[in-house]
């Protein structure tokens, strides 16, 4: 019997050595857990507020192409060969045509012939081949 009370007392000792460190450990690590956690909130809130960011600037962007696409004398075509917009912005004057009561044909109204409507329909690649070899022409016939 005396033997297990050594072990009892031997154990005993021990145990309140780790749980010590272990709470001393704590003390110590508690700031920067607070620093960490500050920083994890800022970089949380910053990805948010630029993501919030860039969709209010692609919105501006589509709203400030839809109302230059309601000009008459700024058709697609032409703001493309600008270089003002994108080929993947044509939706945007597509929509506008379905909603407005335009007597002209959509290749009319997009700014294009009807073989460069025919030709972006079939395949859009050519198409923005078409669309640099003639502005490359534009440009040589300006000089």
């Amino acid at each position: 019997m005396k033997t297990r009370k050594k072990e009892k007392t031997f154990t005993k000792k021990w145990i309140g050595v780790p749980l010590s460190i272990m709470f001393l450990l704590l003390i110590l690590i508690k700031p920067f857990l607070y620093i960490l956690y500050f920083l994890l909130f800022i970089l949380i809130w910053g990805f948010l507020l630029t993501t919030i960011i860039i969709f209010l600037k692609e919105v501006k962007y589509k709203m400030e192409i839809r109302e230059y696409s309601k000009q008459k004398e700024h058709k697609f075509f032409d703001q493309l060969l600008e270089g003002k917009v994108k080929l993947e912005d044509i939706d945007n004057f597509i929509d506008d045509w379905h909603e407005g009561n335009s007597q002209e044909e959509l290749y009319e109204f997009l700014g294009m012939s009807k073989d460069e409507y025919v030709l972006y329909v079939k395949n859009p690649t050519t198409f923005l081949n078409h669309v640099i070899s003639k502005t490359m022409t534009e440009m040589k016939e300006k000089k």
